[in-house]
């Protein structure tokens, strides 16, 4: 469990590995540290990064990559015996071609179009996040890491579908989304082609039209989550498992008093 109080760990060869804990959630709780953490590619692990996974109790790995990426660079967690659970879906499959993968990562694209990706994903492809969080959900699921190539869109996605679902306001799921194109930029720093990336950004403006886009649409987070299947049961299991009492509660409460 990640009882560092840290957001981001310290991995050597993963980036953008985020524990989803410490959003606030409405009604006195909060979203719990060491039980999701969202991250880029945990397919490269050094020695140390694999103890530190194992300090942090991690139990399922949810791999969102395509099929040739995963090809490309499997993953050692979905080898048979493994003691950790190892969930594959794909919520980009049929929306881009896997032969020009890597080309259509360095196109220009707009924030609108990132936004369209996304949303497309989350309607074509929904079966995807709905497994993602049935899998969440499971007794004994977490803790849990989810994880895409970089950590930012796919991961993204169903980060801010956790959030939401736990009632954390869209405000912090932006400002959790914004954060990923920072530590992006950090780790190909010496990589000029990727430094010139539009797609590495995370531009706030990306998650704020999808969240428009399902409260338009559905009515918000958790009404999307059901019309895709995530039963009312799951909602809930999620929210139990994923929020404690805000530990700054009583004392906010207190000395708004003074």
């Amino acid at each position: 469990m990640n009882e560092s109080g840290l957001r981001r760990l310290p991995f050597e060869s993963v980036y953008n590995f985020r524990d989803l804990g410490g959003y606030p959630a409405g009604e006195g709780m909060q979203t719990a540290y060491g039980r999701c953490y969202r991250c880029d590619g945990l397919t490269d692990l050094t020695l140390r990064d694999r103890n530190l996974l194992e300090r942090l109790g991690v139990r399922t790995v949810i791999d969102l990559r395509m099929d040739v990426e995963c090809q490309r660079r499997p993953s050692s967690f979905a080898a048979q015996g493994s003691p950790i659970r190892y969930v594959h879906v794909s919520p980009l499959s049929g929306l881009i071609d896997p032969g020009r993968l890597a080309a259509s990562a360095s196109m220009p694209v707009t924030p609108q179009k990132m936004a369209q990706l996304y949303i497309a994903m989350l309607e074509k492809n929904s079966g995807c996040f709905r497994e993602a969080l049935a899998t969440a959900g499971l007794p004994g699921a977490l803790p849990m890491a989810f994880h895409c190539s970089e950590g930012k869109d796919r991961a993204g996605l169903l980060a801010m579908l956790l959030l939401g679902i736990c009632g954390v306001s869209p405000v912090d799921i932006v400002a959790d989304y914004q954060v990923s194109g920072t530590y992006i930029r950090h780790k190909y720093r010496t990589d000029p082609l990727w430094l010139g990336r539009e797609t590495s950004d995370s531009d706030p403006q990306i998650m704020e039209q999808v969240l428009e886009h399902l409260e338009d649409t559905y009515g918000g987070i958790c009404a999307y989550a059901a019309s895709i299947g995530v039963t009312r049961e799951t909602q809930q299991a999620l929210r139990a498992q994923l929020l404690v009492p805000c530990i700054l509660d009583g004392n906010l409460s207190a000395s708004s008093r003074l």
